[in-house]
């Protein structure tokens, strides 16, 4: 129970910090016009389900289990707030007028016994695509948490084997299509893939997959963007102040991860060490180094998992794993930053995880080098660990 409210808390502080990030960054003019709308529509989800439990494996629950991938039907609405952004900021010319919203979300999954409903709440971005006329397609990247009823549990959930945790990260990439029916009313149309995961904070982590039909209606307050011409535009991205075209930094920060069910939650330290060339308007490339410390006794689990006979002990085992990352960080404003990178692991004694990952981080800049920082480590389509933490920009 005290683990279950110390995850809460600290999901409910990452949540806030989301919406700081958007508000003190986007939120400085109330010239921009808010609008609202509302959708909903069916979609398919894609979630692994165990079969019959073997009580004398109870150690290793994983074992019990005959995961199978199945998919149900589902019923989703969604309620829309976002700010239309009109040019007054420098990033908001470069990223053709985006707009900054908040998406409610709610979910019948059609399994009331295994899965109940889910409740999210997330922060996105919107991109114009194309625009014609009355039509236009757009692109929004949503990120935030969602909350399900049910979850996994030994005794009374045991074919739950999709989702351990009440909390868990959402992410939510939509393709949109827009049509003007009536003055600032648009139809939309949309076509999004929604991912569930907690992080890796508790077993069984194999997430879930919405794939998802919505329509709905929108309207727009009435506003006048800035438009300026081609050659205007580009005289303005050339003219843009390059400060610090190479900067450095290094943030340390710290993850819990469980490895099994029965299982307390293993603190894992991260260190990331930084160089950042700027490329281009919309941000820059950026190189890590990348320092993971596990514990020896979550490895040992990890490799009891794979291998029950194995012969390595705890005290043996190097909990140090090592890698260069390369990716590319976008900036929005001078306050935050979001960074994809792929990387290959250089030291690894234990290969439990494989050599390749992927890490994802959402930095706020305060006071121009203090750093906050919250990201994401995956294998593939699977989360490995969620970590927060600070650092400074040199």
């Amino acid at each position: 129970m005290l683990s279950n409210a110390y995850s809460t808390k600290r999901l409910l502080v990452l949540l806030l910090f989301y919406f700081f990030c958007i508000e003190t960054t986007f939120s400085q003019s109330f010239s921009e016009q808010w609008s609202m709308g509302a959708s909903a529509g069916t979609g398919i989800l894609y979630r692994y389900r165990g079969g019959k439990y073997q009580p004398v494996k109870k150690e290793f629950p994983d074992d019990g289990y005959n995961q199978k991938l199945i998919y149900t039907g589902m019923f989703i609405s969604e309620f829309y707030l976002q700010k239309n952004t009109i040019g007054n900021r420098d990033w908001e010319h470069i990223y053709n007028y985006p707009s900054i919203g908040f998406k409610f979300t709610y979910a019948d999954y059609s399994v009331p016994d295994e899965l109940g409903k889910s409740y999210a709440v997330t922060t996105y971005l919107e991109y114009t695509l194309s625009k014609k006329r009355k039509h236009k397609f757009t692109f929004s990247a949503a990120t935030g948490l969602s909350y399900i009823e049910k979850k996994f549990d030994l005794e009374t959930n045991p074919f739950n084997y999709a989702i351990s945790n009440h909390w868990n990260f959402c992410l939510d990439p939509t393709f949109s299509y827009h049509r003007t029916i009536y003055g600032q009313w648009d139809f939309v149309g949309s076509f999004g893939i929604r991912h569930l995961s907690n992080g890796h904070r508790s077993v069984p982590n194999n997430g879930m997959n919405n794939f998802v039909f919505t329509v709905g209606v929108r309207h727009c307050s009435g506003y006048e963007r800035k438009t300026i011409s081609k050659e205007e535009r580009k005289k303005a991205l050339e003219a843009l102040p390059r400060k610090r075209p190479w900067h450095f930094s290094i943030v340390a920060s710290k993850a819990d991860r469980k490895v099994l069910q029965i299982d307390r939650s293993h603190q894992i330290r991260l260190l990331q060490a930084s160089v950042y060339k700027q490329v281009g308007n919309l941000g820059g490339v950026i190189l890590n180094y990348d320092y993971f410390e596990y514990t020896q006794d979550a490895l040992w689990k990890d490799l009891r998992v794979l291998d029950h006979h194995t012969k390595i002990k705890p005290e043996t085992i190097d909990p140090v794993k090592m890698g260069l990352s390369l990716g590319y960080a976008f900036n929005f404003g001078k306050s935050v930053e979001f960074s994809l990178s792929l990387g290959h692991y250089i030291y690894d004694p234990q290969p439990i995880e494989g050599q390749v990952y992927t890490r994802y981080s959402l930095r706020y800049f305060l006071l121009k080098r203090i750093i906050i920082h919250t990201g994401l480590k995956a294998k593939g389509a699977a989360s490995v660990l969620a970590d927060f933490g600070l650092g400074v920009r040199i």
